[in-house]
């Protein structure tokens, strides 16, 4: 599993990897965390690796944790975020970006490792095992399909978008033939494919997605289409809220 803390206070952050690494330990996992005292370091960082949890501490020198927050959601929209704060005053921000969770420092073992187990509960572990394989430079290259935020067919080749932009020589209907098999995935018209985790809206006929792109719907199947990503949504929220957290 993979954690990334940001705090700007150092010995915080070295109580709050021992007390993850410890869970860890009891659960038989292994554990990475990465550590960041300032915020565009950590932004840097998430724009090319995928974090299971993430943890912020609201009060950064350099930063509010809650506009921190936010621009991570534009490169991850469902990583659980769980913010830590000396002050009860955020919480209702924190909700405004889907908080998993919101600790009061100083941390404990009792208040952390009851979190960690429900984040492990509703830790999407099938997700993290699936990956596409496609042909770029005469090397074979896996991408997580919880990376993929959209696809754009371009005559024989293909254009993958996740926290970059990947071409590949392969054709449009091989690799949607794959994805189509899973419910986040969607063909919104002729050579476009997008991942509902990453679409901010589908309005008339144009779907937006989080990055700003924004692409044509099929018109005749446009109502069909955004009644899809409606339901989408609901079931996410749903599971979410069985779960003690939204997302």
């Amino acid at each position: 599993m993979r954690f990334a803390i940001v705090d700007d206070n150092i010995e915080e952050i070295h109580m709050t990897e021992l007390l993850i690494q410890d869970w860890c330990g009891s659960h038989n996992m292994m554990v990475c965390c990465d550590t960041f005292t300032e915020g565009d370091a950590f932004l840097l960082s998430a724009a090319s690796n995928s974090y299971d949890f993430v943890l912020f501490d609201i009060y950064l020198k350099e930063a509010n944790g809650i506009d921190l927050a936010v621009s991570f959601r534009k490169i991850s929209p469902k990583t659980p975020i769980v913010f830590l704060t000396s002050s009860s005053e955020y919480h209702v921000e924190a909700l405004h970006v889907h908080a998993f969770d919101y600790l009061q420092k100083p941390i404990t073992k009792a208040a952390i490792h009851p979190l960690l187990d429900d984040l492990l509960a509703v830790r999407p572990v099938l997700d993290s095992h699936l990956f596409l394989t496609v042909n770029t430079n005469k090397t074979k290259l896996p991408i997580l399909y919880s990376d993929i935020q959209y696809i754009i067919s371009d005559s024989n080749y293909l254009i993958i978008h996740t926290s970059e932009e990947i071409r590949c020589r392969m054709l449009f209907r091989d690799v949607t033939r794959t994805l189509s098999e899973d419910e986040r995935f969607l063909t919104i018209n002729r050579g476009v494919m997008v991942n509902l985790d990453y679409v901010s809206s589908m309005d008339g006929a144009v779907c937006m997605m989080n990055d700003g792109a924004s692409f044509s719907m099929n018109k005749k199947q446009s109502n069909t289409l955004q009644q899809t990503y409606i339901t989408w949504q609901f079931t996410q929220r749903t599971k979410s809220l069985l779960h003690g957290g939204l997302s």
